[in-house]
């Protein structure tokens, strides 16, 4: 099959783009980063200003009030240092260039590989935590740890995964009770106990979250089939028109929309149903992240199997977890999904083999980069291939009704602008045979009777006798 080369490349480019992203930390490095020496200072001057804002704060020498970017309430900068609002700010932006140097290490070539780099991943979550005040911040950092380093042991990994656990509880308990994402995480949260709240049941939410909101998008997706569909009869009289002015692509365009607006078919009829679902896809993709700690508990086939904790760094153990074959798969899905909704016009044909091939790539890469969860990767897994069971479906149903209606032939089209197909004096209709009145107006429903005679010409039901062309004949056996 033609997209076998291609899932093949997607799966070594997945395997390579993770082996560049899991490097493993070893203890034998003596010199410490100048990154991370940096970042010790920095955060000296930090406590220093915190402590000589509080020395302020006790003489009464409050200050203004200043946001995040050191401005006042009238958006002026702070201009007394000696002021606890003015300390208190350089506290905090000392501390945020400290934490930025601890992360440097981390993402280091030289210094990434040492055990210096998940100490100072712990470092910077304690910054952001308890001087930046930053939980969500503080949560990235620690999950590097988890992503990058989980098999390292060095003298505060305890307490990293300590604060870990402690962060995400208060990160949950804030995403469950704070609204509006309050109500999507109870939607969420309603179908895992649906199930049991066992660990399997998080795997089932999703799929049966899949499942609804595909039936819910189908009358949407079925608009985009049906203009696919449309499009492509008309293919053959693109390629016509094509051939005809081959050397005025302006007037290709023209003759093409217009015959666009003859057959009432919109070309941009399949793209406006897929833009309104993209708030829906990214809503469930909040939904998905709101209830990501939760999903710590869930496990799907191999995702959280004994196998998984034999293989940590490819496999998930549970579905918060990045998993290397999910990924893959659902890079297949969106190659073979891409090229299923390949348009009719050859030029967008020739992009959408070409993006078939690089969006599941890109997908790919920043997923593992980002290190999504296997629940978000899951979902859009399946709803992938939902959408590929309803195209088919769906073609397979227009094509039968085709089949029984006796509407397979191509639309007529009037080429040029005299009325004719190409041929003076002519005006032939899509089935191949004259409009009697030579309007050139298109035949519809079923055509007359005819009866063979033995020189092969054929009778209408008026009783006129005609021979058909060889060009006729042609057209015929197309059909």
């Amino acid at each position: 099959m033609k997209f076998r080369p291609a899932i093949v490349l997607l799966a070594l480019l997945t395997l390579l783009s993770f082996g560049f992203t899991s490097v493993r930390a070893h203890a034998d490095a003596t010199d410490t980063p100048p990154a991370y020496a940096i970042a010790q200072r920095l955060l000296g001057e930090s406590n220093a200003a915190r402590d000589y804002a509080r020395a302020l704060a006790a003489a009464n020498k409050p200050g203004p009030d200043l946001d995040v970017h050191g401005l006042d309430g009238e958006g002026n900068p702070a201009s007394d240092p000696n002021t606890a609002s003015y300390q208190h700010h350089l506290s905090r932006l000392r501390a945020a260039m400290a934490a930025d140097q601890y992360l440097k290490v981390s993402a280091s070539a030289t210094y990434g590989h040492t055990i210096y780099a998940p100490e100072a991943c712990y470092l910077a979550a304690i910054v952001q935590k308890y001087y930046m005040h930053d939980n969500t911040a503080a949560m990235a950092s620690l999950q590097l740890i988890e992503n990058k380093y989980s098999d390292v042991a060095f003298p505060e990994k305890a307490q990293a995964l300590a604060m870990k656990a402690q962060l995400a509880n208060q990160i949950n308990y804030a995403n469950k009770t704070t609204f509006p994402g309050s109500i999507l995480y109870s939607v969420m949260d309603f179908f895992v106990h649906l199930t049991g709240a066992k660990p399997y049941s998080y795997a089932l939410a999703i799929l049966m979250i899949s499942v609804l909101v595909r039936l819910a998008v189908t009358p949407l997706s079925n608009k985009t089939y049906k203009s696919m569909k449309e499009q492509q009869k008309l293919q053959p009289l693109i390629k016509e028109i094509q051939a005809k002015y081959k050397d005025d692509k302006e007037l290709i365009g023209k003759k093409t929309m217009e015959l666009y607006t003859e057959h009432g078919i919109n070309p941009a009829a399949g793209c406006i149903p897929m833009v309104i679902q993209l708030p829906v896809f990214f809503t469930l993709m909040y939904m998905i992240r709101l209830y990501q700690y939760q999903f710590v508990a869930g496990t799907f086939l191999w995702i959280g199997s004994p196998l998984s904790h034999m293989f940590p760094s490819f496999l998930a153990t549970n579905l918060s977890q990045i998993d290397i074959p999910l990924m893959i798969l659902y890079g297949g899905s969106m190659y073979l999904q891409q090229r299923m909704m390949t348009p009719a016009d050859p030029q967008q044909a020739e992009q959408q083999r070409t993006m078939a091939i690089m969006s599941p790539m890109i997908t790919v890469f920043f997923t593992l980069q980002y290190h999504l969860p296997s629940a978000f990767v899951l979902y859009y897994l399946v709803f992938n291939l939902l959408s590929m069971l309803q195209q088919k479906i769906y073609m397979k149903k227009r094509q039968s009704d085709d089949l029984k209606n006796n509407d397979l032939s191509t639309p007529a089209i009037l080429l040029n602008g005299n009325g004719t197909n190409g041929a003076a004096g002519k005006n032939v209709s899509a089935n191949g045979n004259k409009n009697a009145n030579g309007s050139g107006e298109k035949i519809y429903g079923k055509p007359e009777p005819k009866s063979i005679e033995a020189n092969g010409s054929t009778k209408s039901g008026s009783g006129q006798t005609s021979t058909p062309s060889k060009t006729q004949a042609k057209k015929r056996r197309r059909q």
